[in-house]
């Protein structure tokens, strides 16, 4: 972050922030796209952007690359683009019969926008900071180019395209028949309408919300940091590689199925509205269980529906897996309650006995997600599911419950930290949308102070 001085103003306070001082605007005007500065403009698109490029599809190679540092060519992923932000290592290899047919690469200081998408990431965009020789846009994202007689901070211009009011836009104007998948006419995008700012002013948006970019970068690193070192931790505790000072009994194998009653779930019938009317029961799906963790739980059941039916309700403690869902081709989503929930029928769900450490299972269960998920995942399905068979004949190695408990607290205080940071960097994105909010719009000014920097 910058160390010189921001000046913050409004009608009952004054900030200083950076080298540029914020001003509540007096001056308005009407203009087509609402009520803006009065010395900003409006303009289309197309009077900035000479032309919107898309890439080629071609075939890719199995498996995502994990560094840039060999130059192999990649081709990137829809997914490379979120939120403004550009991720390069969202890519896969370009297959060796497709390599001469890649030709368009992202370079510096420009935009990727994605043309085609499903409906919630149509029109995501990011910012390219610098030229990717060895990365390829495929035939769903668009490289911008701009003119050479406009002044125009192109930064600036991605912001206002990742804001809340543009990217609704951008949905708006989507089409296709798919109902899944759809795209954005190149026309109806240069014919996008933009309130544009002086280019000093373009600047001086752009590189306040880059500060806090660059903070939302480093947050991300430092997350990637943290997850690599538990990943190591887990690897080296969980198989006995290294054992903790004080503990040298041997660990024993168990089968899945032997570690108790493995519990299906049901979904009460929709049609019954006291069975879902002012519920207060959580009633969990597979899209409820994250990584380690319950997300937010929309379905809630009453106590009519626990009474009339069979659906269980696990206490807490308990282990939750899901078994059926389209997840499973990526990972083997596990999770541990914290407090009395009910489960459907895409889960299962075990209450360990006293000689289980619930946190351990989970952390178990996670790290062997891919050799589970190799063994166990049915073959032929529409939907990707667990064989309950082999999934209960899946082994893991444990070791006493004392040692058990002080694995699962270590790496259970690791997840903690790391969910700290991801708290911080969320919060941190909800400044900089507000931020953006504030000067995309003209609300509030930018401009220099002259006031000493107080450090």
């Amino acid at each position: 972050m910058t160390h010189t001085l921001m000046h913050v103003k409004d009608s009952t306070a004054e900030y200083y922030v950076g080298k540029y001082q914020f001003r509540t605007p007096i001056d308005y005007k009407k203009s087509d796209i609402g009520i803006i500065p009065a010395d900003w403009e409006v303009d289309s698109l197309r009077a900035v952007i000479r032309d919107l490029k898309a890439g080629v599809s071609v075939k890719s190679i199995c498996g995502d690359i994990d560094s840039l540092a060999n130059e192999s060519p990649a081709v990137l992923k829809t997914s490379c683009v979120q939120a403004g932000r550009f991720f390069p290592l969202e890519a896969k290899l370009i297959a060796s019969k497709d390599l001469g047919r890649a030709t368009t690469t992202p370079y510096a200081d420009s935009i990727l926008i994605s043309r085609m998408n499903t409906i919630s990431l149509v029109g995501e965009s990011g910012y390219i900071v610098q030229d990717y020789p060895a990365l390829y846009v495929p035939d769903r994202l668009w490289m911008t180019y701009i003119k050479s007689d406009v002044r125009l901070c192109v930064r600036w211009l991605s912001y206002v395209l990742s804001s809340d009011a543009y990217r609704i836009y951008l949905k708006s104007i989507a089409t296709g028949t798919s109902g899944s998948m759809k795209n954005i006419a190149k026309k109806g995008f240069l014919d996008l309408r933009v309130a544009f700012p002086s280019y000093s002013e373009q600047c001086a948006i752009s590189e306040a919300l880059a500060d806090v970019d660059g903070l939302l970068e480093a947050l991300d690193r430092l997350i990637a940091k943290k997850r690599a070192i538990k990943k190591a931790a887990m690897q080296q505790l969980l198989t006995g590689e290294t054992r903790l000072p004080g503990f040298d009994d041997d660990w024993y194998e168990i089968v899945l199925g032997d570690l108790g009653h493995w519990r299906g779930g049901l979904t009460p019938s929709m049609s019954k509205a006291d069975y879902w009317l002012n519920g207060n029961l959580p009633w969990l799906t597979s899209s409820d269980i994250r990584q380690g963790y319950i997300g937010s739980v929309s379905g809630k059941i009453t106590q009519v529906a626990l009474s009339q039916t069979t659906v269980p309700v696990m206490p807490a403690g308990s282990i939750i897996v899901v078994i059926r869902s389209g997840i499973l081709r990526r990972f083997f989503p596990v999770a541990k309650i914290e407090q009395p929930k009910a489960i459907n029928q895409d889960l299962r769900a075990l209450a360990p006995g006293p000689s289980h450490d619930p946190e351990y299972l989970k952390q178990a269960l996670t790290y062997a997600q891919d050799e589970l998920l190799q063994k166990c995942m049915k073959a032929g399905t529409t939907v990707e599911s667990i064989d309950s068979h082999w999934f209960k004949k899946f082994s893991l190695k444990l070791p006493g419950l004392p040692e058990q408990r002080k694995i699962s607290q270590l790496l259970s205080d690791m997840e903690s930290e790391i969910a700290g940071l991801e708290k911080r960097r969320d919060k941190t994105q909800e400044l900089k949308k507000g931020m953006m909010q504030q000067l995309l719009t003209g609300r509030t000014r930018l401009i220099k102070s002259d006031a000493p920097v107080a450090l």
